[in-house]
């Protein structure tokens, strides 16, 4: 009797001993802040494409609508483009200057810097990170379609009129600027209205 009572003894504690490790699991799984989604989770170096809408897509500008290669970096509260792709802006604008004019043109504009701000905050399902954009106006000095060293200053007006997202188990970008106006030496120019989306992946 008293060796079955030592065995009952011993299976029960097995038993207790096992579920505590159990709860340990659990518990230690439910309050690991590492499983849960932060709004940092954004930050990083993004590749990916932009894609190009024109308004009404009839209109003949010349403008590509294929997507062209792009990188991003993102940190707390702005999306920086070291070299944001402004070919299609400036075929818009040169439309009646030939081909290789304008990619001269672009040639001399060099790498074009331009940052977007934003505010994060998660979805519903707190799966995602919801970023609304607050985009200011594109300044380019862009040269003489004659080339004689001269440059118009050009502004071209950007808004955000959806919010952008972020998937956090996928870690992709998505969102849409417009090209509303544009000025050339504070005279306004009519082009017309274009959506640049992004589709980036974080490295």
């Amino acid at each position: 009797m008293k060796k079955e009572s030592k065995l009952k003894h011993l299976f029960v504690s097995l038993v207790m001993l096992g579920c505590s490790f159990g709860f340990t699991a659990c518990d230690k799984n439910k309050d690991d802040p590492a499983k849960e989604p932060l709004l940092t989770d954004v930050y990083g170096n993004y590749l990916g494409k932009m894609t190009t809408a024109v308004t009404p897509a009839t209109y003949d500008t010349g403008v590509s609508t294929e997507g062209e290669d792009i990188s991003a970096t993102v940190n707390n509260d702005t999306v920086t483009f070291a070299k944001f792709p402004v070919e299609n802006i400036i075929k818009a604008i040169l439309q009646d200057v030939p081909e290789e004019g304008v990619g001269a043109i672009i040639g001399l504009l060099g790498d074009v810097k331009y940052e977007i701000g934003y505010k994060a905050e998660f979805n519903a399902a707190k799966d995602g990170i919801s970023m609304t954009f607050d985009p200011k106006p594109l300044i380019l000095a862009v040269p003489t379609p004659t080339l004689t060293g001269e440059v118009q200053s050009v502004t071209v007006s950007v808004s955000a009129d959806e919010k952008g997202s972020y998937a956090v188990e996928g870690k992709t970008l998505k969102f849409s600027i417009k090209v509303t106006g544009v000025t050339v030496d504070g005279d306004d120019f009519p082009v017309p209205p274009m959506t640049f989306s992004f589709n980036m992946n974080k490295k």
